[in-house]
């Protein structure tokens, strides 16, 4: 509720960090608009930053929660996508998280 929501923003220093699901973490392939809702609200009544973990594992689920007004991303799910791939290839996981973020740089 907007008072708890409240007293949270109250005590914290740095960002607010939202939940994009309810249940079980992992990889997802859309958010409902309740989701986008929640992160919309937040934006509005919050004074920090508001940034949203959970099931986040690519660019088009970024696109969306940023329009939503998240200002930054939690993104376990991705690391552990990257991680499977380091395992599968043998290829050290740091050259693959490099890689991934000259990517993104690129791409913004």
């Amino acid at each position: 509720d907007d008072e708890r929501i409240h007293a949270i923003d109250n005590e914290i220093d740095s960002y607010l960090y939202a939940v994009s699901v309810s249940g079980v973490t992992g990889v997802r392939t859309h958010f409902n608009e309740s989701t986008l809702s929640f992160i919309r609200r937040l934006k509005e009544s919050c004074k920090h930053p508001v940034f949203v973990g959970f099931g986040i594992s690519n660019e088009t689920q970024v696109q969306l929660l940023t329009k939503a007004g998240a200002d930054g991303f939690i993104v376990g799910s991705f690391f552990a996508q990257l991680e499977e791939k380091a395992v599968e290839t043998g290829e050290p996981l740091t050259n693959i998280l490099a890689k991934e973020v000259k990517q993104f740089l690129k791409e913004y």
